[in-house]
């Protein structure tokens, strides 16, 4: 885990978000920059036990850049490509990168598996966002999820068709487009899609930021149905532990 860590951020002016730039898809949300930043030693140390690894005695945070953002950032709606992202990752880095992408996917096919009411709507979850109706049961959370696995390589500009049979099948998929994408130009390159910059190292953390925002959202409404009498215990596989459960708890 890293000594110093270097947060990006990005914001309409209402809802803020930041990226931890050394460990994709670690982040943290907030209505203001202070409260985000709060937030990023507690996510780091969240982040090194869901990888089985010790984090360090101390971080020290250093906020490197604000991006202003016309999107719903309060809804978690980003288009940021990290400084960081920008940069050529190297080949070690890069598997390293691969390797925690498809882990997480794993992480969110095992966190889907273990909960037993797929189909039961969870009513602090009804809301509009910039998308729509937000998913309210854990099996249209996991279908959103999926479904944004070949959203990723349109951004990329590879075409996303998606043979597989199964969520993580879906995910080794996009991981070795990703990797043939990765080695034709050399990591170097810097695509237009979908109203975004992108680049592969940007793309990967993506796949790994947003199956870790849904699987927050998935042990959320899991704590409320335990704290219910409807389960009498849940799997967390991310290492999220108590999160507080109000209604707009998307922002905690």
């Amino acid at each position: 885990m890293p000594d110093l860590a270097h947060i990006e951020l990005e914001t309409n002016g209402t809802g803020w978000i930041g990226f931890v730039a050394e460990l994709p898809g670690a982040f943290v949300r907030g209505s203001a920059e202070g409260i985000c930043l709060s937030k990023v030693d507690r996510e780091i140390r969240r982040y090194a036990n869901w990888l089985g690894l010790k984090p360090g005695a101390s971080c020290t945070v250093v906020r490197t850049r604000i991006h202003r953002s016309g999107l719903c950032v309060e809804d978690a709606d980003s288009e940021i490509l990290l400084d960081y992202d920008r940069e050529r990752l190297d080949r070690s880095k890069f598997d390293q990168w691969i390797q925690i992408a498809s882990f997480s996917g794993a992480c969110f096919q095992d966190l889907y598996e273990a909960a037993t009411l797929l189909d039961r709507r969870d009513p602090a979850r009804d809301r509009e966002t910039f998308y729509g109706i937000a998913p309210s049961s854990i099996r249209e959370v996991y279908q959103h999820v999926d479904r944004v696995q070949g959203y990723y390589l349109q951004c990329l500009g590879l075409t996303p068709i998606l043979v597989s049979s199964s969520f993580v099948e879906r995910r080794r998929e996009c991981l070795s487009r990703i990797t043939g994408l990765y080695e034709r130009e050399s990591g170097r390159g810097v695509h237009y899609g979908k109203g975004e910059e992108w680049t592969t190292a940007k793309a990967l953390r993506r796949y790994i930021w947003h199956d870790h925002i849904h699987a927050k959202s998935i042990v959320r409404t899991l704590q409320r149905q335990l704290k219910e009498g409807l389960i009498e215990r849940f799997h967390d596989p991310f290492k999220f532990g108590t999160l507080k459960t109000s209604v707009r708890s998307d922002l905690v």
